[in-house]
């Protein structure tokens, strides 16, 4: 329970959730529903025609009255990889019988993993050849100084950003 406790003050600081009268969950700002993963397992269920599918179940818990629930990631989504610790934010409808979420690719339904970390479009798209250099070209960044096109891009984009907001 202490370890709980000390997971869920750093780990959910900011997140703002709150209760109304009769208990139950009202979303938080911008409609969002962010949870500590407490188990993530791997496991299978009977889909229409009673043949095995794999799904992802995951034990996840809010900061504000240590509210738990579950999300079962299936189809494409059981290739999501979650572990414990991490932050998700589930963007789904509660199933009002259950109480809880289903991700999966029938609905418009989606899991965030971490999404307060921020990962740029070229790095993902450079990551598809060669994983390392993804990570190494994040690390060592900013070492050869500017180029050309680096400054013609800043000064592009401020004389965009000046013209858009309406200043002269």
């Amino acid at each position: 329970s202490a370890l709980l406790d000390e997971i869920l003050s750093s780990s959910l600081d900011g997140f703002g959730a709150s209760c109304d009268l009769e208990g139950s969950i009202v979303q938080q700002e911008h409609g969002l529903n962010r949870y500590l993963v407490l188990e993530s397992v791997m496991q299978e269920y009977p889909d229409l025609e009673l043949r095995n599918k794999p799904e992802i179940m995951l034990r996840l818990i809010k900061k504000e009255g240590n509210e738990e629930r579950f999300c079962y990631l299936r189809d494409c989504w059981t290739q999501v990889v979650i572990h414990p610790g991490d932050i998700v934010q589930v963007n789904a409808e509660l199933d009002p019988r259950t109480g809880c979420y289903v991700v999966d690719n029938h609905s418009s339904s989606s899991v965030i993993v971490n999404p307060d970390l921020l990962i740029s479009g070229t790095t993902i798209a450079t990551s598809t050849g060669c994983l390392r250099k993804a990570v190494l070209s994040e690390l060592f960044k900013g070492g050869s100084g500017p180029t050309e096109a680096m400054t013609l891009g800043t000064l592009l984009h401020k004389v965009f950003q000046q013209l858009f907001s309406g200043c002269n």
